[in-house]
């Protein structure tokens, strides 16, 4: 008889912690985690946000070093032959000069 009173005392004490207690802090937990789900959701796509912002900087960046280093390289090749150029046209001069000078000097001394 005494295990059927502990039974039936066990059966509404947990009967009213079912109506009470527990539903009551799985709807909290239950608002709590949508909460802090949506929290991680937040801060994932502001990451990802972020992240694709500065790898798109960067890319941008990189694209403009590269097109000044090019532009730069291209304008030096370009001084670079100029100046051959001309010190090669002033060579020559120089030479056709003494070959002048040595022509005119040999019909002297003829």
């Amino acid at each position: 008889m005494r295990v059927k009173q502990n039974f039936k005392l066990d059966f509404v004490i947990s009967d009213r912690l079912r109506r009470s207690g527990p539903r009551r802090s799985a709807l909290a937990f239950n608002k709590f985690t949508q909460k802090v789900i949506i929290i991680i959701i937040v801060v994932v796509a502001v990451v990802v946000v972020v992240v694709t912002v500065v790898v798109v900087v960067v890319i941008i960046i990189v694209v403009v070093v590269v097109v000044v280093v090019v532009v730069v390289v291209v304008v030096v090749v370009a001084a670079a032959a100029t100046a051959a150029a001309i010190v090669i046209e002033q060579a020559d001069r120089h030479t056709r000069a003494r070959a002048h000078i040595a022509r005119c000097e040999g019909s002297d001394r003829e």
